[in-house]
């Protein structure tokens, strides 16, 4: 069961980019790197434009957000080194290429989640 996520904005890339929760706990991405999709994360070319760095520390952004408003005081990524978190996450993309980043992150969450239990 799915439990109500972060209530954080997520301000990293764009001027009034953010992604918010609905009464349901579904997050939807408003602009920036929130809705571009995992197609993306895995294109060779964004690894060499600075495009994933710019994704990766938008991610990073979400879970140091998902820190302080929804596990205060924890990590929730402890014990995790961010090459650990960026394989999960190209294994994630690599099957769900239409998933956007703000699905990568909540279901990256729910992962690290599941195994602090």
């Amino acid at each position: 069961m799915r439990k109500a996520r972060i209530l954080a904005f997520c301000l990293l890339l764009a001027p009034g980019s953010a992604a918010a929760a609905d009464e349901g706990g579904r997050y939807t991405a408003i602009g920036a790197a929130g809705v571009v999709s995992c197609e993306a994360w895995l294109l060779p070319a964004n690894e060499s434009n600075g495009v994933k760095d710019q994704l990766r520390n938008w991610l990073a952004g979400y879970l140091t957000a998902y820190n302080r408003h929804a596990y205060p005081g924890r990590n929730i990524a402890a014990g995790y080194p961010p090459d650990r978190l960026l394989s999960w996450a190209d294994r994630f993309c690599q099957n769900n290429l239409s998933a956007t980043m703000a699905v990568l992150a909540d279901s990256l969450i729910l992962e690290l989640e599941r195994n602090r239990k």
